[in-house]
């Protein structure tokens, strides 16, 4: 695709679904034909309808076969397959790291959870993450809850079913988001300024 070059990082995204998971390995395959570095898994969040039905960690048809496929090693820097929506409770990154704001100037916890407005975006985005709703959505996670009922089936709240790297193997799960949870739980705000601090270190080295 890019010759001898080291650049661009070229990654290729598939969206999983019931109707299609049996098709990972050819993926894996197609990714390595292409010469890409990464192939990885995302589980459908469909919140409309039940036309496209996402893994679930109790389908053991879905976990027998990508357990097989992390017995395998691959041609590519990196492979990660999606998290599995599970019934337990498991606390949701996206609302203390991102923020949303839609072409109405709305302003939501998630992308995933836009059917109504949080706060109306002023242009001061503090003021806006700091909103009454924003905080009780946050709140509620910490709390043991599940703020909105399009949370109860996203993938987004778990960990990845497993990530592979060629220098490392197979890894089963992401303890950076493991850790990242815990800190949340301790204290939300340490958890912003990291990230605050993450994203200006990141800007600086560019």
């Amino acid at each position: 695709m890019r010759g001898t070059l080291p650049h661009p990082y070229v990654a290729v995204s598939f969206l999983l679904h019931q109707g299609n998971f049996h098709e990972i390995e050819d993926m894996i395959a197609f990714g390595e034909e292409l010469g890409v570095d990464q192939v990885g898994f995302h589980n459908v969040n469909n919140h409309m309808d039940n036309t496209m039905l996402p893994l679930r960690r109790n389908d053991r048809e879905v976990c027998a076969l990508l357990d097989k496929v992390m017995a395998k090693s691959y041609n590519l820097e990196s492979v990660f397959l999606p998290p599995l929506v599970d019934d337990g409770f498991s606390l949701c990154l996206m609302p203390f790291k991102d923020i949303y704001i839609n072409d109405q100037l709305e302003v939501n916890p998630c992308c995933h959870v836009m059917d109504f407005s949080y706060s109306e975006f002023s242009g001061d985005l503090t003021e806006s993450w700091r909103s009454p709703k924003l905080d009780s959505f946050r709140k509620a996670f910490i709390d043991g809850k599940l703020p909105h009922a399009n949370c109860r089936n996203c993938q987004r709240r778990f960990l990845p079913y497993g990530i592979f790297s060629r220098e490392r193997g197979w890894v089963r799960d992401d303890w950076k988001t493991r850790v990242a949870r815990r800190i949340i739980k301790r204290s939300p705000a340490v958890y912003r300024l990291a990230k605050t601090v993450q994203r200006k270190l990141y800007h600086a080295l560019r």
